[in-house]
């Protein structure tokens, strides 16, 4: 079954309707093992499933401020494990593992592959350009230029002058496949209808 609709963000959380959930194992298990946790001490307001949620959005969602920044895996889990409020050291385990391989297979295919593909290529040129400045100020810095330092300085315009060529390129690409996806999502809407509500996540009352 398709996550569209499963979820959306309100603010800095994801709002989950309940009978949707219950239909995908995965999040199911997310959801009827929270049974407490800082705050929410009989698990009925299921804090730690919205925060698992969370961070299994910003990993896995091609709509995700992780993914069209193009942040690398490290950096993506730092900023999700952040807006989700989780602890520092939390790491995925098993069960959210399951989950987000699920909301991968049912959110991503190629045209997100490629978007992510072409945002963390963006993302590198700028890591690229930010060292290779450094660089040019370290040599610029000495009293005196040897004939090594001018063929690096030579070496790094160069790197710069590249990034400046080709990074008009990659965000057309972007730009072009962003339009087609949006236009694509605009029919769909259309079909299938903007309806959304909202259930109580209470483990006592919601579907098995």
């Amino acid at each position: 079954m398709s996550v569209e609709g499963l979820f959306r963000i309100v603010g800095n959380r994801i709002v989950p309707n309940n009978e949707v959930v219950y239909l995908t194992k995965e999040f199911k298990t997310l959801i009827r093992r929270d049974r407490g946790s800082p705050g929410d001490a009989d698990g009925k307001k299921k804090y730690m499933f919205m925060k698992e949620m969370r961070y299994i959005y910003e990993l896995c969602d091609p709509n995700s401020h992780s993914n069209k920044a193009g942040l690398d895996e490290d950096e993506a889990h730092e900023y999700a494990v952040d807006v989700a409020e989780l602890p520092k050291d939390w790491k995925p385990d098993f069960e959210v593992t399951l989950a987000m391989r699920r909301w991968r297979i049912e959110r991503q295919d190629a045209i997100d592959d490629v978007l992510l593909t072409l945002n963390r290529s963006l993302r590198n040129y700028v890591r690229i350009a930010e060292k290779t400045n450094i660089i040019i100020k370290n040599i610029l810095s000495n009293s005196e230029l040897t004939a090594e330092d001018v063929s690096n300085l030579s070496t790094a315009q160069k790197t710069l002058m590249n990034i400046a060529l080709e990074s008009p390129k990659k965000i057309e690409e972007l730009e072009v496949i962003i339009a087609s996806r949006n236009k694509d999502k605009e029919d769909i809407v259309k079909v299938r209808g903007g309806d959304e509500y909202e259930e109580s996540m209470n483990p006592d009352t919601a579907k098995s």
